[in-house]
């Protein structure tokens, strides 16, 4: 985990992650990073046996939380809540991570709604939110809002948010419904909402291998 990088908007890291790209370095390899250096952080956090909560997305910012699932199966027991069905998950890094997970045999439950959230989040040691990342902006879709609304209402547990908090505009912080985390473990650098937000509990800043190169 790193510090003190300046705070960058949304499209900064874009930039970023298309020079990368350029340079030869594949989204799979980034997600590949990012979800690694989220289950290093759970790792720091939670005592081995725990029960971790995966609430994902169908994007990219679910395919960081698909990885880190993986990453922790076997030493946790890991359950991977799904916002919406496998049908509708990103094709490329995201999907690819989505088959790796279900080959690991982690607990994948699709199209999970408010009750199921809800049910998971109170038996859970830690929630892990990655419904949503850096290119969300407005209003959440139903499913996605009342999966926010169960993670917020189990106060039981931990929520570590991926990137930023779902549901919060990672460039101005704004948000009309988003996840109040504990912890943020955002990916190269500060997101310049996270510093208006409320929401994003300790900001933790994760390395995720990006070259000097690349930086704008």
């Amino acid at each position: 985990m790193q510090q003190g990088k300046r705070a960058i908007t949304p499209d900064e890291m874009r930039q970023i992650e298309r020079r990368c790209y350029a340079m030869g370095i594949p989204p799979s390899a980034l997600m590949e990073a990012a979800g690694t250096r989220v289950a290093e952080f759970v790792r720091s956090e939670m005592k081995a046996d725990s029960t971790i909560l995966f609430v994902c997305g169908t994007g990219n910012n679910g395919g960081d939380g698909f990885v880190a699932a993986r990453e922790l199966a076997g030493d946790y027991s890991v359950v991977v809540a799904l916002i919406g069905g496998k049908d509708s998950i990103k094709q490329g890094a995201a999907r690819d991570n989505f088959d790796a997970l279900l080959k690991s045999g982690v607990r994948v439950i699709e199209k999970a709604g408010r009750d199921t959230v809800s049910e998971l989040s109170a038996k859970a040691d830690a929630v892990v939110c990655a419904i949503f990342g850096t290119g969300f902006h407005g209003t959440p879709p139903k499913e996605a809002s009342d999966a926010i609304e169960a993670i917020n209402k189990s106060r039981k547990s931990i929520v570590i948010a991926v990137d930023v908090p779902s549901g919060m505009d990672a460039k101005t912080g704004e948000d009309s419904h988003s996840v109040v985390a504990d912890y943020t473990v955002t990916f190269h650098a500060v997101k310049t909402g996270l510093l208006a937000s409320r929401k994003a509990g300790k900001v933790v800043v994760a390395d995720i291998g990006i070259p000097e190169e690349a930086e704008i």
